[in-house]
């Protein structure tokens, strides 16, 4: 439910409402679902699986990540789920939202749609070359094909993952210059929060 209407309700019914306190109690639940869905195997795959079946639909949507992380109007385009799992996936035309790639996570954030309804994006996925799908916790909220919604990326959690992906950069410079040049990535994973590098070199290190 958006704040404003919270606040109305809250008006209407001589409640006094502790904003601060809400705001955590949000994030709590977002971090909940958040971690719910990096955490649930098969269900996570079951998800990206099905948001593959929209390309016999033609479906697309215009990304605008790198111009904006909000937008006002979009439409969905595409719903899709899973067997065994609890999130469900949507097409929102356009998209803000960065999706997962490279060994970095995709963005996080919220959709509010024309009734009041919010639901949170767990993560951006890419569906195939020109889809991006955003993956939701199916139980805050219903979407449906025409729905109108706004869009939140969260920003916070995107400068994060900006931060470490820089870092990894930095790092792997780092390394070629101590180490050696043979030094190669093997891998990484960059979150908001952390980063982790993988990489090759023959022979055991001491402390440098």
């Amino acid at each position: 439910m958006p704040l404003d209407v919270i606040k109305d309700e809250c008006i209407r019914h001589n409640i006094t409402l502790d904003e601060a306190a809400l705001d955590k109690l949000m994030e709590q639940d977002r971090m909940k679902s958040r971690s719910a869905w990096m955490g649930s195997g098969s269900g996570v795959d079951a998800v990206a699986k099905a948001v593959r079946d929209w390309q016999t639909m033609n479906v697309r949507n215009k990304d605008i990540a790198l111009e904006s992380t909000s937008v006002s109007k979009a439409v969905v385009r595409a719903v899709a789920s899973a067997k065994g799992s609890n999130h469900v996936a949507v097409c929102i035309d356009p998209n803000p939202f960065y999706a997962r790639g490279g060994g970095q996570v995709g963005d996080c954030g919220t959709l509010v749609f024309a009734d009041g309804g919010r639901a949170h994006v767990l993560e951006a996925i890419p569906a195939y070359p020109g889809a991006t799908a955003l993956v939701l916790d199916a139980d805050s909220f219903a979407p449906n094909i025409g729905d109108e919604v706004e869009a939140f990326v969260d920003i916070q959690h995107r400068n994060g993952a900006a931060a470490h992906h820089t870092a990894t950069h930095l790092l792997h410079a780092a390394l070629k210059a101590i180490l050696g040049k043979h030094v190669v990535q093997a891998g990484s994973l960059v979150t908001a929060d952390r980063l982790r590098f993988d990489f090759t070199h023959g022979i055991v290190m001491d402390n440098v």
